[in-house]
């Protein structure tokens, strides 16, 4: 997915035979990284092919720009519709994830990282749901919603250029 750090492995059919990571090369598609702890990584920058190595094997892959953003919620309790919650039941946990989308809709894999998404509280959220990021002010793939009081939130989610919006329902 164009903008992520690619991780892929490759696992024989045998539990107990070895695992191999992917060791990505170069390329217009892909640029290798500083990092902090001054390691490189791999960070796709355009779209197109890429090419990485798995021991002896050499394996194709491709960047694609996310196009599109889904949103899917997470409960701990049955009984709510998706995008809805009971603030009579606040310790019931919701949580949303947004899933990145190319063209025809179909899952990109965002490889390795907390995430890409920036979600932003829009009309009735100050009123209705606290959104809760695993660590705040970074960007996350997921958020979870703790109710506050009944009545419509809007919450926008951006991924790497792509915008949606969800209305959740706090009954």
């Amino acid at each position: 997915m164009l903008g992520s750090t690619p991780s892929f492995s490759l696992f024989d059919g045998i539990g107990h035979a070895p695992s191999c990571g992917t060791r990505f090369e170069p390329s217009a598609v892909l640029s290798m990284k500083a990092t902090s702890g001054g390691e490189e990584e791999p960070r796709l920058v355009a779209a197109g092919r890429f090419t990485g190595r798995c021991g002896s094997r050499v394996l194709a892959f491709e960047s694609v720009p996310v196009a599109k953003v889904g949103v899917v919620t997470s409960m701990s309790h049955d009984g709510l519709a998706p995008f809805e919650i009971d603030h009579a039941h606040p310790e019931w946990q919701v949580s949303l994830r947004a899933i990145p989308q190319d063209e025809r809709g179909a899952p990109l894999n965002p490889g390795t990282g907390p995430g890409f998404a920036t979600w932003v509280a829009g009309e009735g959220c100050a009123t209705t749901v606290q959104l809760v990021l695993p660590v705040e002010g970074r960007l996350s793939d997921t958020v979870s919603l703790e109710p506050r009081a009944a009545g419509k939130c809007s919450l926008g989610v951006s991924y790497l250029g792509a915008h949606t919006s969800v209305t959740v329902t706090v009954r």
